[in-house]
C-alpha cells in the first residue's frame, strides 16, 4: 500500500540497507548501552497524571526475556511502565520467573507494544503484541552482590526501567521473547542477526544494526564463531594472558599462590560470554586474584575487594584520579582460533567519585 508520507514505526521505512535498520545506541557513563524506546500508549492514563510511555531501554545480551519494572520495584527512578496506562497492553494471567547474570526476576507476562528509535521515522521500528515480564519482584537477599551491582545504574539513570532481551531462546517457551528473533519470524529482518558497534574514543554513541551488519562498519577482517552449541552468547577462552606471560588459565601450585581447589584442577575452565548488559570483563575468584596481585605491580594500592560504598561493582580500583600511564599492561585473548585481540588494561579506566573522594576503577 503506497503513503503520502513516511510512517513512524514502520520497518521499511527505517531500513538503511535491505532489511536492516541502525539504531543510534547511548552509552551511559560507560556501564550500559541504551536506546530510545517506547512501550505502549498512553490512551489510558487518567486525567491529571504525569506519565510518558518513553524510556531508555538497556539491551541484556545475557537473557532473552525483555522486561519492564514496575515503579514498586525498590531502586528504579523516574518514570516506570505503568500497563493499565496502555491500551495496547494484555495480561497474560502468568507469572515468569528468570535468572540474569545472578540476579532474578519475577513478574507478570504481559503482551504490548514496543518501539525503538524514539519516534524518528527514519530510525523508529515497532513490534507489535511483543511479549515481555512485567518486573514486580527482586529474588535475591539486600546484601547480595550482585543486587549491589545492579542498583547503580537504576539510581543513576532515571529514566533506564527496561530491558530489550537479545539472549537465545528459553526452550520452555514456545514463543519468541528475543526482540530480534520476534522480528525475524515476523519478516521484518531478513537474517536473525544483530551487530553492536562501538565508536573509539567516543563513548557517548554507538550503533546497533538489527538484520545483520555492514561491511563499512568494519575496519578489518572478521572472526567468525559458533555460538549454535552453547549455552548463550558464549565462547570458550583458550587464551587469556596479562602482560603477554601471566597465563590467567592456568591454575597456581598451592605451594606458591592462593587458589581454591589447585590441587585438583591443571586448568581454569573458562570462556567468553558476550553481554552487552554487563560493562566490564568478568572473571572469576581464581582469576581475579591473579589480575590483583600483577596489577599491584604497577599500584600497589590497587585493591578488587567488594565494598558496598566505595566498590559496589566489585572491579578493581585505587583512591586517586585514573591516568593511563599507572596501567601499561595489556590483556590478550584468544577463542579457539588463531586470532589474537589485544585490550591495554588503561582502556578500562573509569574515573569515578564517592564522598567527594576521586577514585579509579580498572573493569575487571
Amino acid at each position: 500500500m503506497e503513503h503520502g508520507s513516511p510512517l513512524v514505526g514502520n520497518w521499511e521505512e527505517a531500513e538503511m540497507w535491505n532489511y536492516e535498520v541502525k539504531e543510534p545506541v547511548h552509552n551511559l557513563d560507560n556501564y550500559l548501552y541504551a536506546i530510545d524506546c517506547e512501550i505502549g500508549d498512553m490512551a489510558a492514563v487518567p486525567a491529571h497524571t504525569t506519565y510518558t510511555n518513553t524510556y531508555q531501554c538497556v539491551f541484556d545480551t545475557n537473557t532473552s526475556y525483555s522486561s519492564a519494572f514496575a515503579s514498586s520495584l525498590s531502586g528504579v527512578g523516574g518514570s516506570a511502565y505503568e500497563p493499565t496506562y496502555s491500551s495496547t497492553s494484555e495480561d497474560m494471567s502468568v507469572t515468569k520467573t528468570y535468572d540474569s547474570m545472578g540476579l532474578s526476576f519475577t513478574g507478570a507476562q504481559y503482551t504490548d507494544d514496543w518501539c525503538l528509535g524514539g519516534s524518528d521515522v527514519h530510525i523508529t521500528v515497532c513490534l507489535p503484541n511483543q511479549r515481555f515480564v512485567y518486573v514486580t519482584k527482586e529474588n535475591f537477599p539486600s546484601n547480595n552482590k550482585n543486587k549491589a551491582q545492579w542498583k547503580p545504574p537504576l539510581a543513576s539513570f532515571n529514566d533506564v526501567t527496561a530491558i530489550i532481551g537479545l539472549g537465545t531462546q528459553p526452550l520452555a517457551d514456545s514463543d519468541s521473547w528475543n526482540f530480534i528473533n520476534s522480528a525475524f519470524e515476523q519478516g521484518y529482518i531478513a537474517a536473525d542477526m544483530y551487530t553492536f558497534q562501538g565508536v573509539y574514543d567516543d563513548p557517548e554513541y554507538a550503533h546497533v544494526t538489527i538484520g545483520g551488519y555492514n561491511y563499512q562498519d568494519m575496519a578489518g577482517d572478521i572472526e567468525w564463531y559458533n555460538m549454535t552449541y552453547t549455552e548463550g552468547w558464549r565462547v570458550n577462552i583458550t587464551n587469556m594472558t596479562i602482560d603477554g606471560d601471566i597465563n590467567l588459565m592456568t591454575a597456581p601450585t598451592p605451594e606458591t599462590e592462593h587458589y581454591l581447589g589447585a590441587g585438583d584442577v591443571d586448568e581454569i575452565i573458562s570462556y567468553g560470554h558476550f553481554n552487552s548488559g554487563y560493562p566490564f570483563i568478568g572473571v572469576d575468584q581464581n582469576v581475579g586474584d591473579m589480575v590483583e596481585t600483577d596489577l599491584q605491580f604497577f599500584r600497589p594500592d590497587i585493591s578488587c575487594k567488594y565494598d558496598a560504598t566505595w566498590n559496589p561493582w566489585n572491579i578493581c580500583y585505587y583512591s586517586e584520579a585514573c591516568k593511563t600511564s599507572d596501567m601499561p599492561g595489556n590483556l590478550t585473548f584468544a577463542f579457539g582460533t588463531s586470532a589474537t585481540f589485544n585490550l591495554p588494561v588503561s582502556d578500562l579506566m573509569i574515573d569515578y567519585t564517592v564522598s567527594s573522594q576521586e577514585l579509579c576503577g580498572i573493569g575487571i
